[in-house]
């Protein structure tokens, strides 16, 4: 298609979209399509055309997109309920229509109950559903989720129950065999129980391990090898000693020679390793294999240097097949016991109501599936309630999920969901597989092209949205070009690329645009300043602040030159990070982060946790040690030891004297140990940090660690995850060991004039005007596990499993399962590469590895950029005038400990930057202005006298009272409402619900007599009027000033907004007058907050 068939195709699309709210789409929406733009009008749209906003569902993936759907919902409908209808209006596609009275009320009574409508991840959505509906599926109505460390503890229970036979026999049995078959089996049964906990749905490809023993299994490839040892050991004078490979291997076999000749059945790990390691062993050239009899021309063979041979080794046919033959068992017994394991665990944490998001999703899927089986009631009960789902960001999910909403949606439920009808309008879907990145928690991007092609005929249509609004029309044209080439077709595993529209070239302008490469290098012969930080730092330090590089945003009538906050610097890899911050640091660099947060790189936090570890269990002669070495109290490990050897008492309640430095840090952790008792967790670190003054001894590098720290230990304490302060010890230990999840974007500095450094696979959704592609160094990994999607269950594979560097479970099969999944993450490899260079709006800065042969490395994930590059930045972007770097401020932390302990005391320095003002305490005015003269007391300090007190109370109850019964619309029974409100605010007495129920009553009965100009039957108007809002809040910058305050009534009367404003001073004259300076200040906050005018009044309700 060309440009104008393309610009056709999108436009079409987006009206679509809008205009047909009862019909199914499922969109391909392309980077910077504005995808999120067009869900949301479509949502409004859904409102204007009458579709109760409590039966729409948008389901996003992350929690912070759904905080923003919620945020850009809420603004449409504020707008569209106050729009005016335009005279000549001309609807453009994609966009909502000429607004009415109709749209508008609907607009607003949907804004009024926008909280009914569910707007969140697919993991809270199942959480929801299940909740209401527990016994359809089969979980106690208190199941809740919990956290990976609580599951974590879960699965450590579960196995010591296994051991113990708590699970039967049977299951008992296969873990002893699991555990003979490992050195480490505790390590492995929990590094692979999660992933098959994740994967349940599917059915595992794996041999089945035979019933015999591991000795009987390989009778006769042990009659084959161990004569072949037993003769290298008496024959050492056959050893090839010039390699250390064949030396450590030659040592092996002398060390390993009592396990190699007993039987296997219970140390087949170390078998393993010790055949692996022999594989190494090298013979002599002058070797006559004879001496090993007819197995000797076998199991061994020439290594050749030209036509020399220059020793002898073992063949392919030799150790090799034995040792594979191990290791296959090892992992049929593994899996077979971890299998059978998996499910009664999860039978058990089930029947508990102890369950992950996975466990949710997967027991929706199934609860609808037997529910469609049958006649789908419940199918129908939760369609009656939520009717209209739409689904953001759809290739990045479980394919299950699509089973749930086909479900959900169905005109008529079916057993298999692929038979489903969607209701017309139920079900819209928006996804880009060209940025589906999370194979690695099983999205699967096939999946999402089978969807896809589902939506023909009833199910619904296919629409494209590919024109892109983030970019300038010179990073398009790039676009089209590099993307046609590295996505030409659409395969079983990719999506094609589609074209993006583009309009006539503009004319340049001069501002900073382009795609570059700049040359990094690596290895120990490279200097620092030619490593990727220091480069990328010099880009910046160039760019930034620059004259001679200016650019221009959407909405800029002026160019301008680049800040901190335009550039965006993206990582392939997490572990990198930390270079650039330091670099950065050292530069006086701006910048935050996003990623994962490595705390073992806070020094302050490491020290806090050392403490804490021993303040919570006192008994702890570890713990103390881990203490006393650590940086706030300094003590050498040896001397520590040589103090312990002459016979110093290391208990924390032993009487020690203050005069040595270690019996005075004993005095401190001794006495923290006592007021821990009444402290919280978060207290008990807030004490550490600052009584302590930690700073004062630890280096502030990566700071906002440490109260980013302590956010997830009060937030883990309120959630219950631990109880006691040993359990917050261990939950503290997890941070700094960086075996947590936690991830934040975190910048202590307040200026959001920063630059965004952001791991690859957190990028989606973000944009940036200058985007750089750093640490060109990713290498691949070989796949671990692999599912694949098919019916009626997926099947899955589990190739190896790693702790950290070394492995704990591997097989040597599933070839073509392997290289299946390899395709795939060669295919997610393009697609990181879409999603890494569609961040940029105007240019991209792309690293060029040079290798040490000074040519391009081909491993360099952004390679393919880089051949496609406009040239090299330091040779194509001159260099002119450089912004000088901002000057570094430090300060002394006893300087600040010192300014810190005398804030409260001296006041002499402090001058207040702003004001905080309340309408009802501006001084009363009038004829006969007086102190006594009763103000607002919900706002106002309440006087300490007695009579004061009084008043005060009457006057919240009144307040309380009136908003009551103008909120309930008069329903509510007078003498029930008068003991509540009484009840509430503790003022039972008989004479304040007397009180009351007479205030209620006049009111009901045509008001108070008023002097000034509100009307009397007060409650009649307002509950006739068109709109009525009570305690309305408000706050407003004036000047320096800040007002703030709370707004009694406000209601409207066809165009005439009125500010009510109650008041129960015992005179009523001139009311007016006195309060026209606080009434002056509601108006016109409420004109700030809404741009109309409204009429002031005041009602009297005499007490």
């Amino acid at each position: 298609m060309n440009a104008e068939q393309l610009m056709q195709q999108d436009t079409i699309s987006r009206r679509k979209i809008v205009d047909q709210t009862d019909s199914n789409f499922f969109v391909e929406a392309g980077a910077g399509s504005g995808k999120t733009t067009i869900l949301v009008k479509r949502m409004v749209a859904m409102v204007e055309q009458g579709l109760d906003v409590s039966k729409i569902c948008a389901i996003t993936f992350t929690k912070a997109a759904a905080g923003e759907f919620y945020d850009r919902f809420q603004k449409a409908l504020i707008e569209r309920s106050t729009a005016p209808t335009v005279e000549g209006f001309v609807q453009k596609p994609g966009e909502l229509g000429n607004p009415n009275n109709v749209t508008r009320e609907r607009c607003l009574k949907a804004l009024n109950d926008i909280d009914l409508c569910f707007m969140g991840t697919i993991d809270s959505f199942c959480n929801m559903i299940l909740s209401e509906h527990p016994a359809k599926a089969g979980i106690p109505s208190n199941a809740a989720v919990l956290s990976y460390e609580d599951m974590l503890a879960q699965y450590k229970k579960a196995y010591s129950d296994i051991q113990k036979g708590f699970y039967g026999k049977d299951l008992q049995q296969l873990c002893r065999r699991f555990r003979a078959f490992h050195d480490r089996p505790d390590a492995v049964f929990l590094g692979t129980i999660g992933k098959l906990m994740d994967t349940r749905n599917c059915e595992y490809v794996f041999e089945h391990a035979p019933g015999t023993d591991v000795d009987a299994a390989l009778k006769d490839d042990k009659a084959m090898i161990l004569p072949v040892l037993r003769t290298l050991l008496e024959r050492p004078e056959l050893k090839y000693d010039n390699q250390a490979a064949s030396r450590e291997a030659w040592d092996t076999l002398q060390a390993k020679e009592k396990l190699l000749f007993t039987p296997w059945q219970d140390n087949v790990n170390q078998v393993m390793r010790a055949l692996n390691t022999i594989g190494n062993i090298r013979l002599i050239p002058e070797t006559d294999l004879s001496v090993f009899g007819a197995s000797g021309a076998t199991v061994f063979q020439s290594h050749l240097t030209g036509t020399k041979i220059k020793w002898f080794e073992f063949s392919e046919d030799g150790l090799k097949p034995i040792a594979k033959k191990l290791q296959d068992l090892q992992y049929s017994v593994t899996m077979e016991f971890l299998t059978a394991a998996s499910d009664k665990i999860a039978r058990n944490l089930r029947a508990d109501g102890k369950l992950t998001f996975f466990d949710y999703l997967l027991y929706l899927r199934d609860t609808l599936k037997a529910d469609a089986e049958a006649e789908g009631k419940l199918i129908k009960h939760i369609y009656d309630r939520h009717k209209y789902f739409l689904i953001d960001e759809f290739q990045d999910t479980n394919p299950m999920q699509a089973e749930v909403f086909f479900y959900l949606t169905a005109q008529n439920p079916q057993e298999d969901w692929k038979k489903c009808i969607p209701h017309p309008g139920s079900l819209f879907i928006v996804g880009d597989p060209k940025q589906s990145i999370y194979r690695f928690r099983y999205a699967d991007v096939s999946a999402f092209l089978r969807i896809k092609e589902m939506f023909t005929g009833d199910v619904g249509e296919v629409v494209y949205l590919t024109r892109n609004f983030r970019s300038t029309h010179r990073m398009r044209s790039w676009f089209n070009r590099t993307f046609q080439a590295l996505l030409p077709d659409t395969t079983p595993l990719q999506s094609k690329y589609e074209l993006i529209p583009l309009e006539e070239e503009p004319a340049p302008d001069g501002t900073f645009e382009g795609v570059y490469s700049y040359e990094v290098f690596s290895g120990k012969k490279a200097a620092v300043e030619d490593m990727d930080p220091a480069k990328v730092a010099k880009i910046i330090q160039r760019i930034v602040g620059n004259p001679a590089y200016q650019i221009r945003q959407r909405g800029d009538k002026e160019s301008r030159m680049v800040t901190y906050q335009d550039i965006m610097l993206i990582t392939p890899r997490k572990t990198k990070m930390g270079e650039y911050i330091q670099t950065f640091t050292e530069q006086g660099i701006p910048f935050r982060i996003e990623g994962k947060v490595l705390f073992s790189q806070c020094p302050a936090l490491v020290t806090v946790s050392r403490i804490f570890a021993a303040i919570a269990d006192p008994h702890s002669l570890q713990a103390l040690i881990g203490a006393l070495t650590c940086k706030r109290f300094g003590f050498n490990l040896n001397v520590l030891h040589r103090l312990k050897n002459e016979g110093y008492d290391f208990g924390l309640y032993a009487a020690h004297s203050e005069e040595e430095p270690i019996s005075k840090a004993m005095a401190i952790l001794k006495q923290l140990v006592f007021r821990s008792h009444h402290l919280s967790a978060a207290s008990l670190f807030s004490v550490i940090l600052e009584e302590l003054q930690i700073f004062k001894y630890v280096s502030a590098k990566n700071l906002e660690y440490v109260y980013f720290a302590l956010e997830l230990l009060r937030s883990a304490e309120c959630s219950g995850q631990f109880s006691t302060l040993p359990q917050a010890a261990a939950y503290l230990e997890t941070l700094i060991s960086d075996a947590s999840d936690a991830e934040r974007a975190i910048s202590l500095t307040r200026s959001e004039n920063r630059v965004h450094i952001a791991n690859l696979h957190k990028v989606k959704g973000l944009e940036a005007p200058v985007v750089i592609l750093a640490d060109p160094y990713k290498k691949d990994q070989a796949p671990d596990v692999r599912v694949q999607q098919q019916e009626p269950k997926p099947l899955c594979w589990i190739f190896s499993v790693r702790d950290g560097f070394s492995s704990l479970l591997a097989c040597s099969g599933y070839e073509d399962a392997k290289d299946d999944e390899t395709a795939c993450l060669e295919a997610e490899k393009k697609r990181l590469l879409y999603v890494a260079a569609t961040r940029a709006q105007r240019v991209l800065i792309v690293a060029d590895a040079i290798n040490s042969k000074g040519e391009s490395d081909e491993k360099n994930p952004w390679k393919f950029f880089v051949d496609r590059c406009d040239g090299d930045f330091f040779q194509k972007c001159p260099v002119g005038e450089i912004a000088a770097a901002p000057a570094k401020v430090t300060v002394s932390a006893n300087e600040l400990y010192a300014g810190a302990k005398n804030l409260l005391t001296d006041t002499t320095s402090a001058e207040s930057s702003y004001g905080i003002l309340r309408p009802s305490q501006i001084k009363l005015k009038g004829k006969t202005s007086s102190e006594d003269d009763f103000e607002d007391v919900r706002e106002a300090e309440v006087r300490t006298h007695t009579v004061r007190a009084n008043a005060a109370v009457i006057g919240t109850l009144v307040h309380s009272l009136m908003e009551a019964m103008v909120s309930s619309r008069n329903t509510a029974p007078l003498s029930a409402l008068a003991k509540e409100i009484a009840s509430e605010y503790e003022a039972e007495s008989d004479a304040y619900v007397q009180l009351l129920a007479k205030v209620g009553t006049v009111i009901q009965n045509g008001g108070f007599s008023q002097e000034g100009e509100a009307p009397q039957d007060i409650l009649s108007v307002l509950l006739g009027a068109d709109e009525v809002y009570c305690e309305v809040p408000f706050c407003r910058k004036s000047g320096s000033d800040i007002w703030h305050g709370i707004m009694d009534v406000v209601y409207r009367i066809g165009d005439q907004w009125f500010i009510l404003d109650y008041k129960t001073n015992a005179d009523a004259h001139d009311l007016d007058v006195k309060y026209q300076e606080q009434l002056a200040a509601y108006v016109e906050a409420f004109h700030d907050l809404t741009g109309h005018t409204a009429t002031p009044l005041i009602y009297h309700i005499d007490v």
